[in-house]
């Protein structure tokens, strides 16, 4: 079994490289190409069924503990939430890196033991990849592309 702090250790570096210090709207936009990236990793092997019955169950965890996460969405293909974006301003930006945070630990954490870490290193590489290809949320953050 994988050590519960490795994909602590995972999310921490992916929003250390993609949204630290970033205006709420860029978090929450990072957060979406991160839950896509692991959710499209994950789906190769589980499909649509079985990782809906995931993504259900991360959200509602998440809605738990964090009220303001609860107009989050998902669609066939993303988790998509416009009403978020617009609201993120209003969120306290440590709230909000927190629920993305747990939302990511979460879903890693219950792909991982679902498949008996089978799937970890490919979905820790997904979120790896993104910080280090161009990530339009970082642009102007770095100076420029990455």
């Amino acid at each position: 079994m994988v050590d519960e702090d490795l994909h602590s250790v995972c999310v921490s570096a992916w929003l250390d490289r993609t949204a630290c210090s970033s205006p709420p709207e860029q978090l929450v936009l990072a957060y979406h190409r991160a839950f896509g990236a692991v959710r499209a990793r994950a789906h190769r092997t589980l499909g649509d069924v079985t990782l809906t019955a995931i993504v259900d169950r991360v959200l509602h965890e998440a809605e738990a503990r964090y009220p303001g996460i609860t107009a989050l969405t998902l669609n066939p293909t993303m988790l998509r939430d416009e009403d978020l974006e617009e609201r993120a301003a209003n969120f306290k930006q440590r709230e909000l890196e927190e629920a993305v945070r747990f939302v990511l630990i979460e879903l890693l954490r219950i792909l991982g033991h679902l498949t008996a870490e089978v799937l970890t290193p490919p979905l820790h590489g997904e979120l790896s990849k993104l910080g280090r290809q161009h990530d339009p949320a970082r642009k102007g953050a770095d100076g420029g592309e990455s």
